[in-house]
């Protein structure tokens, strides 16, 4: 087992910039189940690889960069599909993406707990229970009396919602 304390210091740095990182993903697939997928994927390989993170950079721009490559290789393997933008215009928005002030992230940053206070509060348990603890999610599962699947997809809804909420949150609030 990895040690704990690098895991608490991994989920730290994470939180701090995970809207930041799934919003980034989200500009690049253009699809909230694929921004999903690569988040999901992008925190497993930051995980694996935080042992080379190097303590004093910025880890959002070390996310950003292995969320780059996760999204550019989804690109490639969907080119049966229609392509929406061209690789180079993905590059360019990537770019643009990157300029986005701090205040926006901050303004997001507080809608997002905002609209968490506004979920029921069985969602909110189960947001703490797979994103505060240190449980893998058949342990949660067990511990509900549920299907790991059914985490999965209440996790994915709640996603959805909350992504929701923040943008309808933002557009009251003027951002």
């Amino acid at each position: 087992m990895e040690n704990p304390s690098s895991y608490d210091r991994f989920t730290e740095l994470l939180q701090t910039c995970h809207t930041q990182l799934f919003g980034y993903l989200y500009a690049l697939a253009h699809d909230i189940h694929d921004a999903e997928d690569l988040y999901q994927k992008t925190c497993l390989i930051l995980w694996q690889k935080f042992d080379g993170f190097r303590e004093g950079t910025s880890f959002f721009h070390w996310a950003k960069s292995v969320a780059g490559y996760q999204a550019m290789n989804l690109l490639r393997e969907r080119k049966h599909r229609k392509a929406m933008f061209s690789e180079a215009f993905q590059g360019e928005l990537a770019a643009v993406w990157e300029e986005v002030e701090a205040e926006t992230w901050e303004a997001r940053r507080q809608a997002l707990r905002h609209c968490v206070e506004k979920l029921p509060a069985n969602d909110r348990q189960l947001v703490e229970l797979c994103l505060g603890s240190n449980q893998p999610l058949h342990m949660i599962a067990e511990r509900l009396s549920r299907p790991a699947k059914s985490i999965y997809d209440a996790m994915g809804r709640i996603r959805r919602a909350l992504l929701n909420c923040i943008e309808v949150t933002l557009i009251k609030e003027g951002m």
